[in-house]
């Protein structure tokens, strides 16, 4: 009995259907294997366009945090260079100090030795 074959009663003669399910089976298959990869690649798409704007940014933030690091450590190498010149002020004041003083020692053992 193939499924085109009518189905026959007393009352009625009813022509006999053939199962839906396989037909729509394909079309729910053909649906999926289509609407699968448009889909995934508009994620993908997607997903790139998200993946290279937070690159962009961190690149962004990266020369931000350089452009502070070289400011401050600018800052920082000018501050030492006021404490080396100070320092090295301060090497000079001692120095002389120290020369003045062993001038007058050298006096004073003079002094001492002409008596």
């Amino acid at each position: 009995m193939t499924p085109w074959e009518e189905v026959r009663s007393e009352s009625t003669t009813l022509p006999r259907r053939a199962n839906p399910l396989p037909g729509m089976l394909l079309v729910l298959s053909i649906a999926l294997t289509i609407g699968v990869p448009v889909l995934g690649r508009a994620r993908l798409g997607d997903e790139r366009q998200r993946t290279a704007q937070a690159l962009k940014a961190n690149d962004d933030v990266e020369a931000r945090l350089r452009k502070e690091a070289q400011a401050s450590s600018d800052d920082v190498k000018a501050e030492l260079d006021k404490r080396a010149v100070v320092l090295e002020l301060a090497v000079q004041k001692l120095q002389a100090e120290i020369d003045e003083t062993k001038a007058r020692l050298a006096e004073a053992e003079r002094r001492k030795g002409r008596r």
